[in-house]
């Protein structure tokens, strides 16, 4: 799971990468190629020393979505995971979610950004006051969404 407000340790971009690993029981050997590679991959090797901490607010998500992507889920559940972010890094957030999807992983997203849903949605479950009032494909939602809650967000009324 990843959230809107990432919490990360107090260490270095690389130690927290390689505490995630350390909790998979993946031996120590392994833990820092690993995380090195995961890094390299999201182009994020060059804070690999720098403390989390002062990371940007979307170099932050980046790295939290990057350690949630380590435990190699069957389903990763992302709660407004680009919230307050500039487009810039909302790009490659959405970059690195797509990729994950077409790796076969499951992902379940909530977003209030109805440009986003329409970007990345394969599918979607549209929630009204905690309630589910439609499901349908995101092609479907857009077209023509069944509920009249689903019209009146879709129109900028809701």
């Amino acid at each position: 799971m990843v959230f809107p407000k990432p919490t990360l340790l107090r260490r270095t971009v690389l130690q927290n990468m390689t505490y995630v690993l350390d909790l998979m029981k993946v031996s120590a050997a392994e833990q820092q190629p690993l995380a090195e590679k995961a890094l390299q991959e999201y182009s994020m090797e060059k804070f690999a020393d720098r403390p989390a901490r002062l990371l940007s607010s979307g170099e932050k998500q980046r790295l939290s979505l990057i350690r949630a992507l380590l435990l190699k889920p069957n389903i990763l559940f992302l709660d407004e995971p680009t919230a307050n972010l500039d487009p810039k890094a909302t790009g490659i957030l959405e970059k690195m979610i797509l990729k994950s999807h077409e790796n076969h992983m499951t992902i379940v997203m909530a977003t209030h950004d109805l440009m986003q849903a329409k970007r990345i949605a394969e599918h979607i479950i549209f929630i009204e006051e905690g309630s589910v009032t439609e499901i349908s494909t995101a092609s479907e939602f857009f077209e023509s969404p069944r509920s009249e809650q689903g019209k009146k967000f879709i129109e900028g009324r809701l």
